[in-house]
């Protein structure tokens, strides 16, 4: 299940290295635009293997009001805020959002948690050693791929959801009921214990 691929996308950089978990909604308030606090440009400190060729310090990336853009000449399509990206506020943190289209019901979430100016992006992964907690933490469903190619749901047991978590097989799908309170939990817990993408702000 894959999203639209935009390159330089906060999102799809996280994705490329892990894969995430799936929500049935958002979380939070949904926001109209980025905030202050987090627009400008970005160079990126942990640095998937193919920005390698980039000056530590030379910007790769500009968080705008209305989304996330390349920096010129730098190839790649912005990640525009719409009713499929979604930027929110939840506790403290803000959530970069976007929606599988290939799955009912489906987002993937980023947590962002900034201090002066460096922003460090966290995707939830479903196959990440605090699997077995997010299913204690959140009530979920279970998709099944048919021979048509589209997903329909299925009622499993929780050791298989775990297991089908843990794979991360593309033809099952376990999706989490949001709850704003058990996703703060789960972060604070364990995501925020990961290595996240570190991005600085340079201007």
């Amino acid at each position: 299940m894959k999203l639209k691929q935009h390159l330089f996308s906060l999102l799809i950089l996280s994705l490329l290295a892990s894969c995430s978990a799936h929500f049935d909604r958002y979380p939070g308030d949904k926001l109209t635009a980025f905030p202050d606090e987090l627009t400008g440009s970005y160079a990126f400190r942990t640095q998937p293997f193919f920005f390698s060729f980039f000056k530590r310090d030379t910007a790769s990336v500009e968080i705008r009001k209305d989304g996330v853009y390349p920096i010129a000449n730098s190839g790649g399509e912005p990640l525009l805020l719409n009713d499929r990206s979604v930027i929110s506020k939840v506790g403290k943190y803000y959530a970069l959002s976007q929606r599988d289209e290939n799955l009912p019901d489906a987002w993937t979430v980023s947590i962002l948690k900034h201090d002066k100016n460096n922003l460090y992006v966290y995707l939830i992964e479903e196959n990440a050693s605090y699997a077995k907690a997010m299913l204690d933490l959140f009530v979920s469903k279970t998709y099944i791929r048919q021979p048509d190619g589209n997903f329909k749901k299925a009622v499993i047991e929780k050791k298989d959801k775990l297991n089908y978590m843990i794979k991360s097989h593309s033809d099952t799908a376990v999706v989490l009921n949001m709850g704003e309170e058990s996703l703060l939990l789960l972060f604070e817990k364990y995501v925020s214990k990961e290595k996240p993408l570190h991005l600085k702000r340079v201007k």
